[in-house]
């Protein structure tokens, strides 16, 4: 019994072990087809128009070749140069005519022993290539942006690929980019015309608060100078005036009293 069970559980174990390695095996080491992304990047005005600004291209899984176009407006932008980002990888681009599209082919350069082609593995790196860009506008403002756009065919009508180390074949997923300059757009914020239209209306509030102060101090001295010719009108009637009468008429009684004196005497 022994012995029967331990057989038993060879064979189970064997079994086993041929199951989960034909599973690996069925397992390509990269699916067919990827994303190939164009990056977005952000610069400051100075950065802008200092040039040679570099634009990622990245992809999400591993290959052994891989082809995207690249486009972009030449009155904006000029892409100066295309640099590879990796050892592993062939890049031979090419430019159109125009300068106004790049053609994107990536070829793996790493191989086993045997010489067979090894895939470039995005874990070593997502980023394959960078776009080296100046951007030609003579008028950078923040907010201002430039788009690169990804291809998915190129001029000739020729696919992007996106081929693993089985050979299969897949189209490349194209996602575009742009240069986005930082900061909010100057147009709305109109600084210039605020200043000039509250400028009028300080002047105009002033003036006008002006004249009425002036009309209120004409309006005090009147009564101040009413009031101090009552005062005088006043003090003529008062009882000291009354009093010098008495005088008068006593002064008026002596030369009564004189005048008779003399008549008298005149009569003797």
């Amino acid at each position: 019994m022994k012995t029967t069970l331990k057989r038993t559980m060879a064979a189970l174990s064997a079994a086993a072990i041929v199951a989960t390695s034909a599973a690996v095996l069925a397992v390509p080491t990269s699916a067919a087809g990827g994303t190939a992304t164009i990056g977005t990047v952000e610069v400051t005005v100075e950065e802008a128009k200092a040039g040679q600004i570099k634009v990622p291209v990245s992809v999400d899984n591993n290959f052994v070749k891989l082809s995207l176009g690249a486009e972009w407006d030449t009155s904006e932008l000029d892409c100066t140069s295309i640099k590879c980002n990796s050892s592993s990888l062939a890049l031979k681009f090419a430019y159109s005519e125009a300068y106004d599209f790049a053609w994107l082919p990536f070829l793996s350069t790493d191989a086993d022993r045997d010489g067979n082609v090894l895939a470039y593995d995005v874990a070593n790196g997502a980023t394959v290539a960078y776009l080296i860009f100046d951007i030609k506008d003579a008028d950078i403002q923040p907010g201002d942006t430039y788009t690169i756009t990804a291809a998915a065919t190129g001029r000739d009508g020729t696919k992007a690929q996106f081929e693993n180390v089985n050979g299969d074949g897949g189209l490349t997923t194209a996602v575009s980019g742009a240069i986005v300059v930082k900061g909010e757009p100057t147009t709305e914020e109109p600084t210039t015309e605020a200043p000039t239209t509250e400028a009028p209306v300080v002047t105009t509030e002033a003036a006008t608060t002006a004249a009425p102060k002036a009309t209120t101090t004409a309006k005090a001295a009147t009564p101040a100078a009413t009031t101090t010719k009552k005062a005088a009108a006043a003090s003529t009637s008062s009882p000291k005036t009354g009093d010098a009468l008495p005088i008068a008429g006593v002064a008026v009684a002596v030369a009564v009293i004189g005048g008779v004196a003399l008549v008298s005497k005149k009569r003797k």
